[in-house]
């Protein structure tokens, strides 16, 4: 039936698309991702989480002069929604946290923080305090 379809001139350029979105949704692969960000978006100053999901297209590459990273920066509460963006590899802070935890910050809309990044928050703000005392 495929070889049949892919035969026809014109059906053949909608059917493989159309295939490709169909097999992209419904089949057995996930889109994996391999580490946490923080870049700054949608704009300076504004810092969202992303999840690497690879490296980007090559023309966008060579217009960068530098590697580029697409990342999906997931909406909260339904992180399985969010942006596709390419961002310079030198423009990503890489995270210390598991993609489980940047999930649960995500869904919590910032409640849950991973455990480690509260400890430092904790340390760096007592850390001021003591500067102010000191003063």
């Amino acid at each position: 039936f495929e070889r049949g379809i892919l035969q026809l001139p014109l059906v053949r350029n909608v059917y493989s698309s159309v295939k490709q979105v169909s097999d992209f949704l419904f089949g057995p692969r996930q889109i994996e991702y391999t580490r946490v960000v923080a870049i700054e978006y949608p704009r300076q100053g504004i810092w969202s989480l992303g999840l690497v999901t690879g490296e980007s297209m090559l023309d966008i590459r060579a217009a960068a002069n530098e590697p580029v990273l697409s990342v999906l920066v997931p909406t909260s509460p339904m992180p399985v929604t969010g942006y596709t963006i390419n961002v310079k590899k030198s423009e990503a802070l890489d995270l210390n946290i598991t993609i489980d935890q940047a999930f649960q910050f995500i869904v919590s809309c910032g409640v849950v923080v991973p455990p480690q990044q509260l400890q430092e928050a904790l340390e760096e703000r007592a850390r001021a305090d003591q500067l102010a005392d000191d003063e």
